[in-house]
């Protein structure tokens, strides 16, 4: 009896020692990634963008105010495959380790700007308060004056930051978009 005791309790701290291992492999492996991609509609494609693995954040000295990089090309909405989809678009860019930057970061003001047809913009700022960005889009954001489908660019385009004064480093940022149907055939 004495033995099964042992053996089983010796097999629970394996297990438990093997969970820690692993959740900690999960942990460390997520503060690596840059950009994600969340739920995302079938009548479009996200890919990343060309500026994925630059530095957001422009150097700065610890404590004073910084620059967030301008033109960061994150993600490429393209609409090709469905070209005869009308309906509209609900854009959300997330920062999903906002927790973790803000133990780097006190204060961050990201300028995000959706970059569609026929040089149309919209734009909204992302900071460490709201964690995340939502751009209602149309059918006319993918169509220039042509008709002809073009990509949505997501980029960063500017903004500021501030660290707290011990911070030499920050935390990389982990952003996700999603890309959801709110409407068939409605323009916004």
């Amino acid at each position: 009896m004495k033995k099964n005791t042992l053996r089983y309790t010796a097999l629970g701290i394996a297990f438990l020692l093997i969970l820690g291992v692993f959740s900690m492999w999960a942990l460390t492996t997520q503060e690596s990634a840059t950009v994600g991609i969340g739920t995302i509609d079938p009548s479009v494609n996200v890919n990343t963008g060309t500026s994925t693995g630059d530095p957001v954040l422009l150097d700065s000295v610890s404590g004073e105010y910084g620059d967030v990089a301008e033109n960061y090309n994150l993600y490429v909405i393209d609409k090709s495959a469905q070209q005869e989809y009308t309906g509209a678009y609900e854009v959300t860019l997330h920062i999903a380790n906002a927790a973790e930057i803000s133990r780097d970061l006190k204060d961050l003001s990201m300028q995000v700007v959706l970059e569609g047809a026929d040089e149309e913009t919209k734009s909204s700022y992302l900071t460490l308060e709201n964690g995340k960005v939502s751009f209602m889009i149309g059918h006319d954001f993918f169509e220039d004056s042509e008709s002809t489908i073009v990509n949505v660019d997501v980029n960063i385009d500017g903004g500021s930051y501030r660290t707290y004064e011990d911070v030499e480093e920050v935390s990389n940022f982990n952003f996700v978009i999603d890309v959801e149907e709110i409407g068939r055939a409605i323009n916004v």
